[in-house]
């Protein structure tokens, strides 16, 4: 297979597969996996947050941010996993079930900020909404009013090059704004296999001053020349730790998580986190990844999804996924419904000494849908419970 032949192959997988793939797939299960040293993660159903969901929302979002107004007042605001026109953001009370805002955005005309893709609320004032292909981002108010507008790519035009990465958010790959710059997740236009992992751009960072980006963040040396095969399996989870220029990596192939200072552009090793539920991850071949091969792979090989940092708690959090077994490959591969796929917990405190490793009944809950707060995490129910509301309960760990 030629190389453009191969960029293409890859083109078309992340933008036809990894939005779906990542966020359908997320509730599937395999068997087989044995359950060692971990307990079943314990919610209390007496604490509990619900949201009414506005009527032009769905039920199911790729990515959330938790918002504070000036009062105190904690919204969730969601965006629906299609695109829009108007676009349109949902900010859903965490203290008043019934009570939510919806944002309206211009796609064209003196205020349009194209098809957006990705966001960040910082206050009404500075709204940051993103059109992923049109490397376009776009700082707004909550009127809708456009008051910059920011080139998320050096060279010129939307063909991709070499160093060029697309932004992309999910649950766990956050944007952060610090210290006048904002970064943004991205995944690279050109797989990173190509350039045997030596490339730093999985975050975009923005100067808000000057418009001036730079690409940062690669991966640990240790990264070589395995194909690691979709998005899914290549792309780290990236959250904002304890200080303004300061990530928590983690990569879904690798059981370390790592410290990433992004002032000065420095990865290192931070602590190991290992799952019963990821081990034996085989390198499928690149050569061989027509459709078929590529959504086998994805289901069948297990990853560390996401990491969280809790500020109020000073504890990191791990979510790993099993794989699929191969009757339940073939179940999904022909539409025939299976049971969730497996997903483990671990708590860590802040220095990585493992605390405990908690074993999440999927059947039930999103893995994806922990959310942070100051009286504690919160899991949320899957989405096929209601098409109106969410319910998220309090996890128990004592």
């Amino acid at each position: 297979m030629s190389n453009s032949s191969f960029q293409k192959q890859l083109t078309k997988a992340f933008k036809n597969a990894l939005v779906f793939l990542s966020f359908i797939f997320t509730g599937l299960n395999c068997s087989g996996h044995k359950i060692s040293n971990s307990e079943f993660l314990n919610l209390d159903f007496k604490e509990f947050i619900t949201i009414s969901l506005n009527n032009n929302a769905t039920n199911s979002w790729l990515y959330h941010q938790i918002f504070n107004l000036n009062n105190g007042s904690k919204y969730m605001v969601i965006q629906n996993p299609f695109p829009m026109n108007p676009n349109r953001l949902f900010l859903n009370s965490l203290e008043e079930k019934e009570k939510n805002i919806e944002l309206i955005f211009d796609v064209e005309g003196p205020n349009g900020v194209g098809n957006v893709t990705d966001f960040y609320l910082h206050n009404f004032d500075s709204i940051f909404l993103v059109d992923r292909y049109s490397y376009l981002l776009s700082l707004v108010d909550s009127s809708g009013k456009v008051k910059l507008s920011y080139r998320l790519k050096k060279s010129e035009g939307n063909k991709p090059d070499e160093v060029s990465s697309l932004p992309f958010t999910l649950k766990g790959r956050d944007i952060r704004l610090a210290d006048g710059s904002i970064y943004i997740p991205t995944v690279p236009d050109i797989d990173p296999y190509q350039n045997a992992y030596k490339n730093k751009n999985l975050i975009v960072k923005v100067d808000l001053s000057d418009g001036k980006i730079e690409y940062l963040l690669g991966y640990p040396t240790s990264f070589g020349n395995e194909f690691l095969g979709g998005p899914d399996h290549f792309l780290p989870s990236i959250t904002a730790f304890r200080n303004p220029n300061e990530f928590l990596i983690s990569y879904p192939t690798s059981d370390s998580v790592y410290f990433f200072d992004a002032k000065n552009d420095v990865l290192r090793k931070m602590f190991i986190s290992k799952s019963d539920f990821v081990e034996n991850i085989k390198s499928p071949n690149p050569q061989n990844w027509e459709y078929e091969d590529r959504t086998r792979h994805q289901l069948e090989t297990p990853r560390h999804a996401l990491v969280i940092f809790d500020q109020f708690r000073e504890k990191i959090y791990r979510i790993s996924l099993g794989g699929f077994d191969d009757e339940s490959v073939d179940k999904i591969m022909k539409n025939s419904k299976v049971t969730p796929r497996k997903a483990s917990l671990n708590v860590h405190d802040i220095t990585g000494r493992l605390i405990s490793t908690h074993v999440i009944d999927t059947r039930n809950y999103d893995p994806f849908d922990i959310i942070v707060l100051e009286n504690g995490l919160y899991l949320g129910e899957n989405s096929n419970k209601s098409e109106n509301e969410k319910t998220f309960y309090k996890i128990a760990f004592d």
